[in-house]
């Protein structure tokens, strides 16, 4: 948890607060929402790093019809590391890819 925690802080202060899910929903992943997903996560890969995506929308498979919101967030957001996997370093330098990859 106090590495979780550290990589949080640093998510927080580096990424803009209008890009930032709540802290509600920051303790499995971090997670931020940006216009261009794909470009920001291969940004993210080319440089050695890694993020994942979010979840894709369940609709037509749980339920017939469309689920807009949940089909919003799948194009959106972007789940940032905070486990044992990514370092500090890894934290900032992802961070400055997003900067530089928003729109």
């Amino acid at each position: 948890m106090e590495h979780r925690a550290a990589l949080n802080k640093i998510y927080t202060e580096a990424l803009p607060v209008e890009i930032q899910l709540s802290t509600a929903y920051q303790s499995w992943r971090f997670n931020i929402r940006v216009k261009d997903k794909e470009r920001t996560l291969n940004a993210i890969f080319a440089s050695g790093l890694f993020a994942s995506s979010h979840y894709a929308s369940l609709a037509g498979i749980m339920a017939g019809g469309h689920c807009d919101q949940a089909e919003i967030l799948a194009n959106e957001v972007i789940n940032l590391f905070n486990d044992h996997f990514f370092n500090e370093q890894s934290a900032e330098q992802v961070c400055k890819i997003i900067r530089e990859n928003l729109n």
